[in-house]
């Protein structure tokens, strides 16, 4: 037994995994990104009751995904919204892939119509715009900046407003776990975590792009960390590579992990400030 546990709820029915290979299998691969686009999930649910499986094949249904070990605290790793459950045979499995997004309803089907008499700061017009998205809380809001003095119509949907305020005032936003955020580009939010052999670093490599090869952006490998999310630092301590040992500001992450396998790990991707606008 590996002594992972992660716990999958939709709807009403909760399903616990564990490394008891007399138990339920389950397997996740979460992607979480600092640029706006919903968060993705992808569960597979193996040999799940007939009953079960027909019970979660409705679309928009809440799921969490929890992650931890026997008599460890579950943190949370994804909360979102079903967006499709399809059965298929693997040998003499059967197995239920499930997928959900974060925040989709109100980050895809939210609008704003309202005239900001100028000057108006930007951070208040944001926090109006958070305010339209259905089923997400309005969260951390560090953004600087005014509208122009004679102001200005929004008419559009809130995802568009956002994406266009975002890169005028050079800002980022996203929802993470139901919750939104927007930070400005050249800060973070305050949490930092250190990534290190004694935490898990597994890797940590530089990546250059162009014809000079620039340094673009740094990949970090390490054991699953659920508390990290976009926007926050990693505090990277290297022993095979000092000279990239710094904080970086988590610009996208993927989660993998499962009960039954090898995979209990994370990928981060930190970009160079200019390189990602």
């Amino acid at each position: 037994m590996l002594n992972r546990v992660i716990q999958v709820t939709i709807g009403t029915k909760v399903i616990t995994g564990t490394g008891d290979y007399n138990g339920f299998k389950i397997s996740v691969e979460v992607q979480k990104s600092l640029f706006g686009a919903p968060n993705y999930a992808q569960v597979v649910l193996t040999n799940l009751s007939r009953e079960t499986r027909n019970t979660i094949r409705e679309r928009h249904l809440p799921m969490t995904i929890y992650i931890g070990h026997e008599d460890t605290e579950m943190i949370m790793l994804f909360s979102g919204t079903t967006t499709s459950a399809i059965p298929h045979q693997n040998g003499p499995d059967v197995e239920m892939t499930v997928t959900g997004m974060d925040g989709i309803i109100g980050i895809l089907y939210s609008a704003q119509q309202k005239t900001y008499e100028g000057p108006y700061p930007v951070a208040t017009v944001v926090e109006d715009l958070a305010g339209t998205m259905s089923g997400v809380e309005v969260g951390t809001i560090d953004v600087t900046g005014e509208l122009k003095e004679k102001g200005r119509a929004l008419s559009a949907p809130t995802q568009q407003l956002l994406d266009s305020l975002g890169k005028e005032y050079l800002f980022n936003w996203s929802v993470q776990n139901g919750i939104f955020q927007a930070v400005d580009n050249t800060k973070s939010l305050s949490t930092s975590y250190i990534i290190s052999p004694e935490t898990g670093l597994q890797s940590a490599q530089p990546v250059f792009s162009g014809p000079f090869m620039v340094q673009s952006a740094v990949e970090i490998q390490a054991l699953i960390n659920p508390r990290i999310k976009p926007g926050e630092l990693v505090n990277l301590q290297s022993n095979l590579d000092p000279d990239i040992n710094k904080e970086y500001q988590v610009h996208n992450i993927d989660f993998s992990a499962g009960t039954h396998d090898d995979n209990w790990g994370m990928s981060i991707q930190s970009f160079t400030i200019g390189a990602v606008w």
